[in-house]
C-alpha cells in the first residue's frame, strides 16, 4: 500500500498486490474501496517488493531534498528564498511537500 495518512483519508491509496492472478478480481474489489489503484505485481511476494522498491525510491528523493536544501543553507542562501526557488519547485516530489518541516518552508524534511 502506498500513501500514506493523506492518501488514505483521501481514499487515493495504491495497492501493490503479489497474489495468484485469479485472487486478483476479488481482493481488488475490497481494495478498490480505500483506495484508487490495484496493482497486480506478481505472484505471491511480489507486492512487498513493489512496496520496498517504492520506499527506496522515496527515501533517495527525501534525502536529495534535504541534502540540497543543506547545501543551499550551508552556503549563505536564505532557506525560505530557497524553498521558493524555481528550480526547487520543479524537483520537489509529493512526498517531500506532504512531509514538511511545520517551519514554514515546504520542502524541508
Amino acid at each position: 500500500m502506498s500513501g500514506g495518512v493523506v492518501g488514505a483519508e483521501a481514499g487515493t491509496l495504491t495497492f501493490m498486490l503479489g497474489a495468484a492472478s485469479d485472487v486478483v478480481p476479488r481482493v481488488a474489489d475490497v481494495l478498490s474501496m480505500m483506495g484508487k489503484r490495484v496493482i497486480h505485481l506478481g505472484d505471491q511476494g511480489s507486492g512487498l517488493c513493489g512496496k520496498l522498491a517504492n520506499n527506496y525510491l522515496l527515501a533517495l528523493n527525501n534525502i536529495a531534498t534535504a541534502e540540497a536544501m543543506s547545501m543551499g543553507i550551508r552556503w549563505g542562501l536564505d532557506p525560505k528564498a530557497l524553498d521558493d526557488s524555481r528550480p526547487l519547485q520543479r524537483l520537489r516530489s509529493l512526498l517531500s511537500f506532504a512531509n514538511a518541516d511545520r517551519s514554514g518552508l515546504s520542502c524541508i524534511l
